[in-house]
């Protein structure tokens, strides 16, 4: 089955989807082109890479270049023996750390993914999505403070992720700060005023304030971008027969 993938938190998603199903990016077709073109042009990537690496076999950005597509294929096993050449003929190449962390990420072996992007933030401090990918999986792990530590040491570095502000809001969620985590998906909006999730999220935060006309009107506007969003309407329907009952 073709598969898109997000290009604001790696996620593989159908190529039919029009939402990310873990960050709730819209997923622009005119941006990842059309799954036949986009792995075409991979295709003839690889064949380019691969004749790099034959005319200068000592350049570990060849070796990263090539693993970076196998990694758009999916063909993560491929893309960890390359990006492991990278390392091993440049042993301070931050981003080839980053992005062996990633092929772990994705493999779910997070505690190799966890030691990679230490790697590579030990090496440049700057890599705000090595602090973002750190701090996800410390929320999968429900290490709830590491998460925010390091969602907010990636926003220190890049306040302009919407991604990010909208992993913390989801972790101060958690942590039951509704008042921060409705601020925080606030900043989400103020960057992409079009994320669905970000909508629903509020709204369910302001069903714990009690913030009823609030929630729904945050429900509403989930589902005006998203029509798909079954948990939006379900939580609208439910709110509007709480209401009509006691108001």
């Amino acid at each position: 089955m073709d598969k898109i993938i997000c290009p604001k938190c790696q996620t593989e998603n159908l190529a039919s989807a029009r939402y990310c199903s873990n960050c709730g990016n819209k997923l622009k077709t005119e941006v990842l082109h059309a799954v036949g073109q986009y792995d075409e042009s991979l295709t003839a990537a690889r064949q380019r890479y691969e004749r790099a690496i034959e005319t200068d076999p000592n350049n570990p950005e060849n070796y990263r270049n090539l693993a970076n597509v196998y990694f758009h294929l999916a063909k993560l096993s491929e893309a960890a023996r390359y990006y492991e050449k990278a390392i091993e003929l440049d042993p301070q190449y931050a981003l080839a750390y980053y992005e062996l962390g990633s092929v772990y990420y994705r493999q779910a072996q997070l505690s190799r993914a966890a030691q990679s992007y230490e790697k590579a933030l030990a090496i440049d401090s700057n890599l705000h999505l090595a602090y973002y990918r750190l701090g996800t999986i410390y929320y999968f792990q429900g290490n709830i403070d590491k998460a925010i530590e390091n969602f907010r040491r990636a926003l220190e570095k890049n306040p302009e992720m919407a991604i990010i502000h909208y992993h913390l809001a989801l972790a101060l969620a958690r942590r039951g700060l509704v008042n921060e985590t409705i601020a925080e998906f606030n900043e989400v909006l103020k960057i992409d005023p079009e994320m669905a999730a970000a909508h629903y999220h509020i709204g369910v935060a302001y069903v714990h304030k009690g913030e009823i006309d609030s929630a729904i009107k945050h429900f509403q506007k989930a589902i005006e971008l998203d029509p798909n969003d079954q948990q939006s309407r379900t939580n609208l329907e439910t709110l509007r027969e709480w209401r009509g009952k006691f108001f």
